[in-house]
């Protein structure tokens, strides 16, 4: 399983686990979080210690997660970014569940919501290469390009 802590404005409010079996999530409220008496997703998801698995909700659209997870997802350009990031490091898109995507958005995403490693390993910090992530994304724009080009 994949695990995150979903944040709230820098408080935790629950967790999210992949069920890689299943390819569906698993989200559960911090109990802390239940006695605030806090509601972010009142009509689909109330604030309570039981956990929570959509698995009616369109797999196309939800990806398997809950809508109020899945509305943080990346858009489709930033999934081509995380495609092209996947492919030039060797991963496979297919082992990068939607929680690893959640994970990698983290606190850059649209929205209230934050996405952090339940598991944290301890790795040497690296610096950030921003020609390489310019790079990428150049890639993945002359892609598009040529695409609309192939379509008039």
């Amino acid at each position: 399983m994949t695990d995150a802590s979903v944040m709230l404005w820098g408080r935790r409010i629950g967790a999210v686990s992949w069920d890689h079996a299943r390819a569906i999530a698993v989200f559960q409220y911090d109990p802390a979080f239940v006695d605030a008496g806090i509601e972010v997703a009142p009509l689909m998801m109330p604030a309570r210690e039981t956990p929570y698995e959509f698995l009616a909700l369109n797999r196309e659209t939800f990806k398997g997660l809950p809508g109020m997870l899945a509305d943080a997802l990346p858009d489709r350009f930033g999934n081509r970014l995380i495609d092209a990031w996947l492919a030039e490091t060797g991963k496979s898109q297919e082992d990068f569940n939607p929680v690893d995507r959640l994970c990698y958005i983290g606190r850059r995403g649209i929205g209230a919501l934050e996405f952090e490693p339940a598991f944290r390993r301890q790795a040497r910090a690296k610096g950030l290469e921003v020609a390489r992530l310019v790079e990428l994304a150049n890639r993945v724009l002359d892609k598009r390009a040529n695409l609309a080009g192939c379509l008039d």
